[in-house]
């Protein structure tokens, strides 16, 4: 339970994934820092949360994999429209159907 609502900021995200007050870091700057930002967070054992793109590189992305199994925490990608109702709905309906050969959308 939250008893101290007080707003804390730092500029430092090393300060910030290694602080015991923090349990997950939502990762939504620019995507250059994405890679650098998660492993560090990971290796402070934090919960990640990446916007879209995960890294630039498929040497970033191993990286992060590499950083993850050694870590307590998980990382998800977040995609913008992943928990629309909108788009979980068109999900439920798609499921109910048979194999789908040819959708166009405009």
């Amino acid at each position: 339970m939250v008893t101290n609502h007080a707003t804390k900021t730092t500029p430092d995200p090393a300060k910030l994934c290694a602080s015991s007050d923090v349990d997950g870091v939502i990762i939504a700057n620019s995507d250059e820092y994405h890679a650098p930002h998660a492993i560090l967070a990971l290796q402070n054992n934090k919960h990640v949360l990446v916007e879209k793109p995960l890294a630039l590189t498929k040497r970033d992305i191993l990286a992060i994999i590499a950083a993850e199994r050694t870590s307590r925490g998980r990382v998800m990608v977040g995609y913008m429209r992943r928990y629309a109702a909108p788009l979980e709905d068109a999900l439920r309906e798609i499921g109910g159907m048979d194999k789908i050969i040819y959708a166009r959308v405009r």
